[in-house]
């Protein structure tokens, strides 16, 4: 493959703390520089703007927001092999398709879909749990259940705690 050569400026301390970062690495300083520019030309467009989003109203730079979010569902990962033990885990994350793995706005919007189905599970059980032990409905969870109604979720359940939650 043809290669073009790009020439850019940084400062004195980043050209030393990515030589030090190469030589860790046994790599060169030149191998590095194109694997993060590898790196960050092959995100999708919507997941840039949502990290940037998590940039600005962290006041964070953006490797901190991806390296905190990674080891996160790494630390989750491992938690789960700790009570669990090691077992065979689909990854919904690599779904592969017809024309490869999934990534990007569609990847982002089935596992948002996914999740919000398992979150609206956990309300809702949360919501019944409070209710057996006498914690009334606020008027935030009332509207929630409504509005969960008139999508369709759950109809005998929520109609019971609606009903449960007035008082009657």
């Amino acid at each position: 493959m043809a290669t073009v050569q790009l020439s850019f400026r940084v400062d004195k301390a980043t050209k030393d703390n990515l030589e030090k970062l190469a030589k860790e690495r046994g790599m060169g300083l030149s191998d590095l520089v194109r694997e993060a520019l590898e790196l960050r030309a092959g995100f999708d467009p919507g997941f840039w703007d949502r990290v940037q989003s998590l940039v600005n109203g962290l006041n964070v730079p953006s490797w901190m927001v991806l390296q905190n979010r990674l080891i996160k569902i790494l630390a989750q990962e491992a938690a789960e092999i700790e009570i669990w033990g090691p077992r065979y885990r689909l990854l919904d994350e690599f779904r592969f398709t017809t024309e490869g793995v999934e990534t990007g706005e569609q990847l982002f919007d089935n596992l948002k879909s996914a999740a919000t189905e398992l979150e609206r599970r956990k309300r809702l059980e949360q919501l019944e749990r409070g209710l057996r032990l006498g914690a009334p409905l606020t008027e935030n969870d009332k509207a929630w259940l409504q509005d969960q109604l008139e999508e369709g979720h759950w109809k005998d359940r929520i109609e019971t705690l609606l009903k449960t939650g007035d008082g009657d």
